[in-house]
């Protein structure tokens, strides 16, 4: 945890009198349940880019209980016809032993059936962006290494993504448009997945959330189950929200069964100059990655169409050239370290473990009188969130204001909505500090207002992944629960 702005905001929020109810305890042991939506990116592995058993202990403790793998077609058949799988084996397997699901995207090239190598400078980073599909022997030779890799881990493996970014140009280096050669490997890849585990599900990808439009015109819906696009935008509000939820809609009357993935997104923590990545063009920082995260993740948990969001990446992978490191991790390289983000995403992942739906017809509400220290415009541009677990309601609220490193910090009066005795003993939590705070009166109660989330929720729902000191009295009436007010 980056301390000094850890304590900066803890700090800010006693001087504007919030009182405080507790803190996070560690949470590394502290188990999380199947069914969250969200999901780390373990990518690049199969380019020895990282070094995956060191860092193992920390995806453990992060509490995710899905990741992304890629294959390695090129890492895996060196000589023809013979596939060695013991690298991605002692991965598949050292997930599967801490409770972690693998779900696993099938490429890239293999410079074993590329008639002239020498001239394909993608062969030299493991394949990538060599489309299989210019010859009949790279064809064939694809649907065997696709029948071989789903033979081989059927039992511990039954969710396959079809390539990656193919609308990207570094990842689809062919002499014809990039759908139709995309639409050409998933007709080669499809119905071998289905020939060799036909309950497997079967994930289509493109980096472009719009590049799927043209897709379906050219019959993708009749072989994929789930589209996974990604999206690297620094403001993640832009591409979410009601209009995405539209858009899903509107491409749910073409293919109505096709389900959808965030399948990356991310944001660096340090740009390299010499990187050129996804946001490479921002000032990066911890905090602001952190804050990016938190932001991030919630508007896709609070999208019911997205039904699974992969964090880009774990670790601060090195580039394929070796001349620069990539530093989207939650973990740092130097001294596997972990960075803000990790923690936010551990606390993440211990509220959204199981299954939490979104909640339209419940929110906060402002109090009539507003603190003195809030420019009240800025009440124009809450974003409130709700979300139902286990039956219990919790709240979501932050500023969507440009992400800074600098401390943003007012106090907002705050209403809580009728909710019968599901809210109990109500707190706030900061997923940035771990700092839980007081609701001293559900009518009316200060709370932190920032630039990324901040949580309400009832004591209970945290009690075990925290040390709580003693909070107002708990609400034992339903004449008390009815003095709350109904929006």
């Amino acid at each position: 945890m980056n301390d000094c702005f850890r304590d900066e905001m803890i700090r800010a929020c006693e001087s504007h009198g919030l009182t405080g109810a507790g803190n996070l305890k560690p949470l590394d042991a502290i188990p999380t349940c199947e069914g969250s939506k969200l999901c780390l990116g373990l990518e690049c592995l199969e380019r020895d880019l990282w070094e995956f058993e060191p860092v193992l202990p920390l995806i453990a403790a992060s509490g995710v209980r899905q990741v992304r793998l890629q294959s390695g077609w090129q890492k895996t058949e060196t000589s023809e016809g013979v596939y060695d799988f013991r690298w991605l084996d002692r991965i598949v397997d050292c997930l599967l032993a801490v409770k972690i699901r693998p779900f696993l995207c099938l490429c890239y090239g293999n410079r074993l059936y590329c008639e002239q190598p020498e001239k394909c400078p993608a062969l030299q980073n493991g394949g990538v962006g060599h489309f299989p599909v210019v010859s009949e022997r790279e064809r064939r030779a694809w649907q065997d290494y696709v029948s071989a890799t789903v033979a081989h881990f059927r039992g511990r493996i039954d969710q396959y993504e079809i390539w990656n970014e193919p609308d990207v140009s570094v990842f689809c280096r062919v002499d014809m448009p990039w759908q139709d050669a995309y639409m050409e490997l998933v007709r080669l890849t499809a119905p071998v997945i289905r020939g060799m585990d036909p309950g497997a599900k079967i994930i289509t990808c493109t980096a472009q959330f719009g590049a799927v439009d043209g897709l379906l015109e050219k019959g993708l819906g009749e072989y994929t189950d789930v589209h996974s696009f990604h999206g690297y935008t620094f403001y993640p509000e832009i591409s979410t929200g009601e209009s995405k939820r539209n858009r899903i809609s509107h491409l749910r009357n073409r293919a109505p069964n096709l389900r959808f993935w965030r399948g990356e997104a991310g944001c660096p923590s340090y740009n390299d100059p010499k990187s050129h990545g996804a946001l490479s063009n921002i000032r990066a920082s911890e905090i602001k990655q952190a804050k990016f995260l938190l932001r991030h993740l919630l508007c896709d948990l609070e999208n019911e169409d997205i039904e699974l969001t992969s964090y880009f990446h774990a670790y601060d992978f090195m580039h394929f050239s070796g001349q620069c490191r990539y530093h989207y991790g939650l973990i740092r390289h130097e001294g596997l370290s972990r960075k803000p983000s990790f923690a936010c995403f551990q606390v993440l992942n211990h509220l959204f473990d199981q299954k939490v739906a979104p909640v339209y017809d419940r929110k906060l509400s402002f109090a009539q009188k507003q603190t003195e220290d809030l420019d009240h415009s800025l009440l124009l541009s809450l974003h409130f969130s709700s979300f139902q677990k286990n039956g219990s309601i919790f709240f979501a609220y932050y500023l969507p204001l440009p992400i800074e490193d600098d401390l943003c910090l007012h106090t907002v009066r705050l209403t809580l909505p009728y909710l019968g005795e599901q809210l109990r003993d109500p707190i706030i939590l900061d997923p940035y500090t771990g700092t839980l705070y007081r609701v001293s009166d559900p009518c009316e109660f200060e709370a932190p207002l920032t630039d990324y989330p901040v949580f309400i929720l009832d004591r209970h729902m945290i009690e075990d992944m925290a040390d709580i000191r003693d909070s107002r009295p708990k609400i034992s009436r339903k004449s008390d629960v009815g003095q709350m007010n109904h929006e």
